[in-house]
This record gives C-alpha cells, sequence and structure tokens, in this order.
C-alpha cells in the first residue's frame, strides 16, 4: 500500500511545502507554503508573499500579518495568484512583538529561501 498522494515522491514535496526564510541576520525562521484560498484560515500569523519561477529561487513580495494585507492588495494578489505566487506562513509565534521583529528582520534583508533539503 502506498502512503501519501498517488504519484508523488515525498522527498519532493517536504521541501517545497516546509522550508527556511532568512533574515538580515542569516536567522532562519521556519515557513509552510500554503494555497491562498487558505490565508483566511491562519489569521494572526505571519504571512511571507514571493514570486516563484521554475528554474530561479523564489523573489521577495512582501511580509507581514495577514491581518495587515490590505484590500486593494489583496486584490492585485488575486489577479497574479496560483501561478507565480507562493504563500508562506509562519506558525511559530503568536506573540505580536515577536511577530513585528521577525517581519522587521526579514524585511530588511528581502529575504532569502532555503529548502529543508539543504538545510537538513
Amino acid at each position: 500500500m502506498q502512503n501519501g498522494p498517488e504519484n508523488t515522491d515525498r522527498q519532493n514535496t517536504l521541501p517545497n511545502r516546509f522550508c527556511y526564510w532568512k533574515g538580515r541576520d542569516n536567522q532562519p525562521y521556519l515557513f509552510t507554503r500554503i494555497k491562498s484560498q487558505d490565508l483566511h484560515t491562519f489569521q494572526g500569523c505571519i504571512v511571507l508573499i514571493a514570486k516563484e519561477f521554475k528554474s530561479n529561487a523564489p523573489e521577495f513580495v512582501w511580509v507581514g500579518r495577514i491581518e495587515d494585507l490590505t484590500a486593494q492588495m489583496s486584490s492585485t494578489l488575486k489577479i497574479l495568484q496560483e501561478n507565480v505566487l507562493g504563500f508562506y506562513i509562519h506558525l511559530l509565534t503568536s506573540d505580536k512583538e515577536n511577530q513585528q521583529d521577525i517581519i522587521a528582520n526579514l524585511s530588511a534583508n528581502q529575504t532569502c529561501r532555503t529548502s529543508l533539503k539543504i538545510v537538513a
């Protein structure tokens, strides 16, 4: 009996779903990639949005608390959406002061992504 989704190699999917984004001080923060339609279920969390390319590393677009996504930004994101944008959630802190520190750290660096496979 096969574990996981049909025709999926778990070794290839986990590094894409879970990854580290590094801040200006090279501090890694663990993020989980989610679908844009699931954003509303993560109120109170940090979201990082990146343009994704098949052959290049993702390009940082925005980081902040989900509640800080403006209506205008949300509608713009819906236009660009799934084809080019990746949505990453940081679930490891709910403290607003810690979240602000993380957001500032990631914003200052314009950040880079490292897969779990590379870090492990």
